[in-house]
């Protein structure tokens, strides 16, 4: 085998190096593309949102403590009522203080959550009970003309949210939406890290290639090609042209 056959085979063969370098690209590529997925298809939603209908015969609707307590900062309840020139009321109030106030009023009971949809239950049958606005019962609350929305953020205790209208009307709609604990996502963390071992990966892959070309080139430099023996002996058959001996200058006296 020539030394240009040797110089090609040993360049074709993948270097340890080389593969360590391919080996982080891929892995960096494989958390990437992990990362990229989980804020697409895998991505969970960051609000879960249930719309109520109110039922005639029930002025009020409530929500359980437990489902107040769903997981997340803050829940967000938008009231509206059927008609624009009602005003109607949004309010939370600590568990105990609600049950004293509702009584055995009819409602319309939140109880959980299943997918996207709202779990219902009904008690009570009173078909009316106090204004609410007029009680002091609340934590906090807010009233509108045609619609309120109230924000409770996330606090110790056993609560209830209640929506109404004037303690003898429901109200048309209530739209209950928990915002969802982020948390400590490893998305940005996969992203980040993946991207970084994938640049990495692809400069190493270059970085080796360009030193196997680089030792390829030195093994075929003319001075690295060994010179035939046989040119040797053409240059021994050769005759040899002996030197004028140098010239002298004689003196003569």
């Amino acid at each position: 085998m020539s030394l240009l056959d040797r110089v090609q085979a040993r360049s074709r063969r993948p270097s340890p190096a080389r593969l360590a370098a391919f080996a982080v690209a891929v892995v960096g590529a494989v958390l990437l593309l992990l990362g990229l997925a989980r804020t697409t298809i895998w991505s969970t939603p960051a609000h879960t949102v249930v719309h109520v209908a109110g039922q005639p015969g029930k002025p009020v609707v409530v929500t359980t403590a437990d489902v107040l307590a769903l997981g997340g900062p803050s829940v967000r309840v938008s009231v509206r009522a059927a008609d624009p020139a009602q005003t109607v009321f949004v309010g939370v109030g600590r568990a105990s203080d609600v049950d004293a106030y509702l009584g055995n009023a009819a409602r319309t009971e939140i109880t959980g959550v299943r997918a996207s949809d709202a779990v219902l239950a009904a008690s009570g049958s009173d078909a009316s009970l106090p204004a609410p606005a007029s009680v002091d019962v609340w934590a906090l609350a807010t009233s509108g003309r045609g619609s309120a929305t109230l924000v409770w953020p996330r606090a110790d205790g056993s609560w209830r949210v209640l929506a109404a209208v004037d303690g003898a009307t429901p109200p048309a709609q209530v739209v209950v939406d928990w915002q969802r604990d982020g948390g400590s996502s490893l998305t940005p963390a996969l992203i980040a890290v993946g991207g970084l071992l994938l640049v990495l990966g692809l400069v190493g892959v270059r970085a080796t290639r360009r030193r196997a070309r680089g030792r390829a080139h030195r093994a075929l430099s003319p001075r690295a090609v060994s010179v035939d023996p046989m040119d040797d002996d053409e240059d021994e058959d050769m005759p040899v042209e002996e030197a004028p001996a140098p010239f002298r200058s004689e003196r003569r006296s």
